[in-house]
């Protein structure tokens, strides 16, 4: 477990919690699987199938035995994954309910195929352990000062993209509209970031976010304190992200120019 998430949750988790009868429903897990990033759980509720995942850097992801549980949606402080259906897992044996997890309901009806884990970090957290943390994590610390997007590339050796064309183009593609891009955010009041990692730590002042994309993703981060950070996969054309920009900035960065 890497020292910065390990100070993080060690503040906020907890083994045990109240169950409220009327919110919970029983869930069968079927199986279980886990590869470098991920865990994903396949089930099933009242009969039907469904599926959840968790990152597994994340201290609330377990990898699960075949059974019973419980599962309540996690509230507000308790969920970890952006733009997905947070719900937490217990053990449904009597008695106190044990708490197994946080996952990214899948299959909820309302959880969105972009998620990303954004974990924010105490401000009193010394500096010094913010930056050795996202150097360990394989990440880069983004210094953030207003609207910002930032454009990630999983990095890729030489020898990955001479076996790999399409990969090859990808990043090209990438770098060249990130080029032509960022002079046209910078007159709209955008700062525009580049970075080439699995994961990367905003900081924005005192507080500090780490933010873990899908696996093997190229992809773009949008952030701004006003509202909830948007993520997007895929490499986009400097068109595109312009479009993007106005529509989930608005347009008062306009006017400050």
């Amino acid at each position: 477990m890497k020292p910065l998430i390990s100070i993080c949750f060690a503040l906020i988790a907890a083994s045990l919690l109240p169950l409220n009868a009327a919110e919970q429903e029983k869930l069968t897990i079927k199986s279980s699987s886990a590869d470098d990033f991920n865990v994903k759980l396949q089930g099933e509720i009242a009969g039907k199938p469904h599926s959840f995942d968790c990152f597994k850097n994340v201290p609330s992801c377990s990898l699960l035995e075949p059974g019973e549980y419980l599962m309540v949606k996690a509230d507000a402080n308790e969920g970890v994954y952006n733009d997905c259906t947070n719900v937490v897992l217990y053990e449904a044996s009597s008695g106190a309910r044990e708490r197994v997890g946080i996952y990214c309901w899948e299959t909820s009806g309302d959880s969105c195929p972009t998620t990303v884990y954004v974990e924010t970090i105490p401000s009193t957290v010394p500096d010094k352990i913010v930056e050795a943390a996202a150097a360990a994590n394989g990440g880069q610390l983004v210094e953030v000062r207003g609207p910002t997007i930032i454009a990630f590339f999983p990095p890729v050796s030489d020898a990955e993209l001479s076996k790999n064309p399409d990969t090859n183009e990808s990043l090209s593609d990438f770098q060249v509209y990130a080029a032509q891009v960022r002079e046209p955010l910078q007159q709209k009041g955008i700062n525009f970031k580049v970075v080439y990692a699995h994961q990367f730590t905003i900081r924005l002042g005192k507080a500090v976010t780490v933010v873990t994309p899908k696996k093997a993703q190229v992809g773009y981060y949008f952030f701004t304190s006003r509202k909830k950070p948007k993520i997007e996969y895929g490499v986009m054309t400097d068109v595109d992200l312009l479009h993007l920009a106005d529509e989930y900035f608005g347009k008062f960065h306009q006017s400050q120019h």
